[in-house]
């Protein structure tokens, strides 16, 4: 299994990002449209292409302050990219 977001940052709280631990809350993908997906589930080949697009968060974000990850979520990706 694939551990690509290690090392990555959650866009919320700005925590660097480990492999969960066993019972451990994974970190999470957020799309736009707020469904999300357990990183454990995402094959690194399409990693990049769902960064591009999704917000990362961990799972403390995910669970404990949800409607605010959202929102952050939302608006990095309704933000264009600074150069």
């Amino acid at each position: 299994m694939s551990h690509w977001y290690e090392g990555k940052h959650c866009d919320v709280c700005d925590i660097v990002l480990r492999r969960a631990r066993l019972f451990g809350k994974p970190p999470r993908l957020v799309a736009p449209d707020g469904s999300t997906r357990d990183v454990s589930y995402v094959d690194a080949a399409r990693a990049d292409e769902l960064r591009a697009s999704h917000g990362l968060v961990c799972g403390s974000c995910y669970l404990n302050r949800f409607g605010d990850v959202l929102t952050a979520v939302r608006r990095r990706a309704e933000s264009p990219p600074t150069s």
